[in-house]
């Protein structure tokens, strides 16, 4: 496979968006801690790495049906989650007039 050829992995994370490599050796490292931590087989650890980047533990979660933890949302004042909770509540008002009744043609 490529990898033979290939001395170093770029990546990124979500923590640093910076692009670091990773050698062969800890690729071969990663892909034997998901593979002692789950059943998978070695081709499918590593596309299981290349899918989360590379992240160990994400292919754990993943692999255990963990979900992954959302951003929280952004929290406003109180008077921003009134008008919000109005939008909502008035949905079809906001709409375009375009959307609420189909055109005839």
């Amino acid at each position: 496979m490529f990898k033979d050829i290939c001395k170093y992995i770029i990546m990124t994370t979500k923590s640093a968006p910076d692009i670091s490599c990773i050698s062969n050796d800890e690729l071969e490292e990663r892909i034997g801690i998901v593979m002692r931590q789950t059943e998978y087989t070695e081709e499918e650890a590593e596309t299981a790495l290349t899918k989360n980047n590379y992240d160990t533990i994400s292919c754990i979660k993943e692999y255990l049906g963990i979900p992954l933890q959302k951003e929280p949302e952004k929290k406003g004042s109180v008077n921003q989650e009134i008008y919000k909770q109005l939008r909502k509540q008035m949905g079809v008002v906001t709409k375009p007039p375009s959307e609420l009744r189909p055109m005839e043609r």
